[in-house]
């Protein structure tokens, strides 16, 4: 039994290059990579990212004997795509590799402009006008209380 493991072990592997089919999934946040890869496992599939912003997918599994399946893909990973937190996942014999995008600052802006509030369990998201309206008339009030404040106990003084 070992003799043969090692009999087939020292013979030349052959290999059938594929192309997996592939799509994309385009969200608001993040785009997805879609790649089918019937009869892989986790462990033959490979995803190595480099400095120039490259991606590089392969995989290969043993079909019979010395016979191996095997493909190899390149992508160019987009602009506005966060290199560190791609990520990928592999399951129902389906690559899924996430790539989520970079904060615009559009964006960014948007999440410092907006405020939540919780009012009696409801939340109330205020742009920044509303923001400020809010803010002015409160300190519009705070000021009339304080001047009526004063003013009552100016009165009571005097008399």
């Amino acid at each position: 039994m070992e003799g043969k493991t090692k009999a087939s072990s020292t013979l030349k592997r052959s290999y059938e290059d594929f192309q997996p089919s592939l799509h994309w999934e385009r969200e608001e946040g993040r785009d997805t990579l879609v790649i089918p890869l019937t009869g892989f496992k986790k462990d033959q599939l490979k995803i190595k990212i480099n400095y120039l912003g490259n991606m590089k997918i392969t995989g290969e599994r043993p079909l019979e004997e010395n016979k191996w399946s095997r493909f190899h893909m390149d992508f160019r990973i987009p602009k506005d795509c966060n290199v560190n937190e791609i990520h990928g996942k592999f399951a129902g014999e389906i690559l899924y590799v996430r790539m989520p995008k970079k904060l615009t600052p559009l964006s960014i802006q948007h999440e410092q402009t907006s405020c939540e509030f919780r009012v009696c369990g409801f939340v109330l998201k205020l742009n920044q006008s509303v923001r400020v309206v809010l803010s002015v008339s409160l300190a519009i009030a705070v000021l009339v209380t304080v001047g009526i404040y004063v003013a009552h106990r100016l009165r009571s003084t005097n008399d």
